[in-house]
Order: structure tokens, then sequence, then C-alpha cells
């Protein structure tokens, strides 16, 4: 036979439920106070491929205001040829797997491409993923900055080959470690 709960029974399982729901509601506001500051884009994806949250950056970013976005085809949002690439990484987001800092060329509202490095993992209910969550960031200037380094290193070594005096680095130990094909041409 069962025993009723008592009336302190009860008030301690609301307490427990309050504090609870108190700790969950706080949770929440922090999430969504991190969201809207943030600098990223912060995305949810529903199983159909449609998007059923858009942070504030993403208008930075992509141009389009969250209220665009939201109900909106995820599809809609990475440019022409990288459908394989997104597909992949949305199969194996439903699969279970995070996926973190690939690039991918986005799709901005007014139809210029953006370099963007994107990560994306599931949100599970009872073992099953239920949506997709992801976070993208503008890459732009860090490619830009790779390819003017990239630049300024070939340059540099093109310059280093053609000098016809040799030219060696050495480490602290006083070992040589490279030299320029100048110094084939010298006699010692």
């Amino acid at each position: 036979m069962t025993k009723n709960p008592t009336t302190e029974d009860l008030k301690k399982q609301v307490r427990i439920l309050s504090e609870e729901l108190e700790h969950h509601i706080l949770t929440d506001q922090r999430l969504k106070i991190i969201s809207e500051i943030s600098s990223d884009m912060i995305f949810h994806i529903n199983l159909q491929g449609k998007v059923t949250y858009a942070s504030p950056a993403t208008e930075n970013i992509l141009g389009y205001t969250p209220e665009e976005a939201i109900n909106s085809w995820f599809s809609k949002y990475y440019a022409p040829g990288e459908q394989q690439k997104v597909r992949k990484i949305l199969y194996e987001s439903l699969k279970g797997k995070e996926l973190k800092a690939v690039e991918i060329n986005a799709l901005r509202k007014n139809n210029t491409i953006v370099p963007i490095q994107i990560s994306i993992s599931p949100i599970s209910s009872n073992g099953k993923v239920i949506e997709i969550q992801g976070i993208a960031r503008d890459i732009s200037r860090e490619k830009n900055i790779r390819e003017e380094l990239k630049q300024k290193k070939d340059y540099a070594e093109l310059l280093l080959e053609t000098v016809p005096s040799a030219v060696f680095t050495v480490d602290n130990d006083r070992i040589i470690r490279s030299w320029n094909s100048g110094q084939r041409d010298h006699r010692v």
C-alpha cells in the first residue's frame, strides 16, 4: 500500500521543483545574453533543415536579421559549390558527432561570398538528435592576413634565392639550418 505524501513532503517537492525551474531560467537567461552579445553567429537548425534560431550577429555576418533567418532553409546560406561539404557536416552531426572549425564559404544577402569557420554539434533528447546547433564566425580578415603573409614569404624566398651571395640561417647552437642556392657558386 502506497503512503500518501504529507504536507511537508509536498512542500519539499515544490521547493525542489522551484529551485530546478529557477536554475533552468537562469541558465536560459545566461545563454541568451551570451548569444545576444557574441560577435559570432549562433544558430539552430531543425531536422528538416530550417533555421529555428539565429543570433543578432547573423545580420553582421550574412546581412539577414534574425527574424529573416528564422524559418528559412539553411541551404540558403552556403555558397554554390559548398553543398556536398555542408551536407556531410550536417549528416555527421545528425549521427551525433561534433564538428569544429570547418571552413566554408557562405552566401550573404547581397550575394557576395564570405568565408566562415563553422562548428556544429547535435542537440539530443532521450538519446535522439532533435536539432543541430552551430556557431560561425567571419574569417575574411584572417584569410586576407594569411594570404598577405604567404605573398610576403614567397617574395622573401624569391629574393633570397636570387641573391648571388650565400645567405645562411643558424640556430642558437650555431648549426646551419638553411641556406640559399647562391652559396653553391662560392668556394671556400
